[in-house]
């Protein structure tokens, strides 16, 4: 069965365009019998897209580009690992920063080995995720807590704009990693790389982001919502 150019689809062979993006399917000269048709890879990841879906996800956006990124290894490798666990260990203290760790020693090696020059840091990749960590945490107790009833106006707006750095921290540090991650897959030899298609987890996550941002501006906005009206 053919696929799409453009997106990567997988489209039948009956149909003129694709069913996903439109585009025109032109049919190849049959190639010499060794020759093997294979389905476009779609690993690659823009930088706008991760900046963008950093944003809307309120920077849990993190979680899923582990996941993402860790099935992609898996299914490039063929190694056995879990993408889902590896991804939620994040939420545990400390080993989800060796997690972390782990995850760039093993793209950087995959870059390294070969020969690529490669600017991924585990390390330096740890202490970034690790003082994200720690604006977070700050930007809570700025507001009281969980178990608070009140705060100021300027209470707010100083954890609103520690969110804020620690989301582009986080962005940064993930727009320099999957750009070196970008460059290996482009490197691969008879491998077809296509951008990777948005999935139900990135708009669930987006969801969940876009009602952080809406309670972040209801605090800025509402003196009775802050619990000092």
């Amino acid at each position: 069965m053919p696929f799409c150019s453009n997106c990567g689809n997988e489209v039948s062979e009956t149909h003129n365009y694709c069913d996903v993006c439109g585009t025109l399917i032109t049919v190849v000269a049959a190639a010499s019998p060794t020759a093997v048709a294979t389905a476009p890879t779609g690993y690659f990841i823009s930088a706008n897209r991760i900046i963008s879906l950093m944003v809307l996800t309120f920077g849990l956006y993190l979680v899923y580009w582990l996941y993402l990124t860790w099935r992609h290894y898996r299914d490039h490798t063929g190694e056995n690992v879990f993408p889902v666990w590896h991804s939620l260990t994040l939420i545990i203290p400390i080993y989800g920063l060796f997690r972390i760790h782990a995850h760039m020693r093993i793209y950087k090696e995959m870059m390294t080995n070969p020969g690529l020059a490669s600017t991924i840091s585990p390390g330096w990749a740890v202490a970034v995720v690790a003082v994200s960590m720690l604006l977070e945490n700050l930007s809570l107790e700025v507001t009281g807590g969980w178990t608070t009833t009140s705060y100021s106006f300027g209470a707010a707006v100083v954890s609103a704009l520690i969110t804020v750095v620690s989301i582009t921290l986080v962005t940064g540090l993930l727009v320099r990693v999957q750009g070196n991650m970008n460059h290996y897959w482009s490197s691969l030899t008879n491998v077809q790389i296509v951008p990777s298609k948005l999935r139900v987890g990135e708009v669930i996550f987006s969801v969940v982001g876009l009602m952080a941002w809406a309670e972040t501006l209801t605090s800025l906005l509402s003196a009775s919502y802050r619990g000092a009206g």
